[in-house]
């Protein structure tokens, strides 16, 4: 359960560092 925490967060960090490339 820890993993899919693990994997939303990574997601919603990715998403912000995306969103900074740009």
């Amino acid at each position: 359960m820890w993993a899919e925490f693990l994997q939303k967060l990574v997601h919603f960090f990715a998403s912000i560092f995306a969103r900074h490339q740009q």
